[in-house]
């Protein structure tokens, strides 16, 4: 779920005009926006945090919809975003899902995700949309 909110927010930055620096950049800033300790890596809070502005009626359940809404991307961009951590795959992120984001993004099992962790899961699921000839 968080890993939802990771993925949207930081599509979001990547959506920007095309003044936007390199894909990598554009995920360390997204990652630093979630990061709101300062620590170089993000846990459960922080994507509790991102998961909540996300969550727009408050009901504790991050829809596709509602990620389409805030990040205003196509659903193909937001189903892509929402595979790793929708475990049901019914493109509903409840809110007890966060730490499905932890998992699908924390490489090295210390149980957060780092900057370089966020960037390269990030990058591997941009990859993936720009090889679906489908989504454009």
């Amino acid at each position: 779920m968080i890993c939802l909110l990771v993925l949207a927010f930081a599509y979001g930055a990547v959506s920007a005009p095309p003044a936007v620096p390199d894909l990598a950049t554009t995920l360390t800033q997204a990652f630093d926006r979630i990061d709101t300790d300062g620590s170089g890596t993000a846990g459960v809070s922080e994507f509790l945090t991102i998961f909540d502005h996300y969550d727009l009626d408050h009901d504790g359940k991050m829809t596709l919809a509602e990620y389409m809404s805030v990040n205003k991307v196509p659903k193909y961009v937001a189903q892509a975003v929402f595979k790793p951590v929708d475990a049901d795959h019914d493109d509903v992120l409840q809110r007890t899902e966060v730490n499905n984001v932890i998992s699908a993004f924390d490489t090295d099992g210390d149980g957060v995700v780092s900057r370089a962790e966020f960037v390269s899961k990030y990058q591997q699921i941009f990859a993936s949309l720009q090889n679906n000839p489908f989504g454009k």
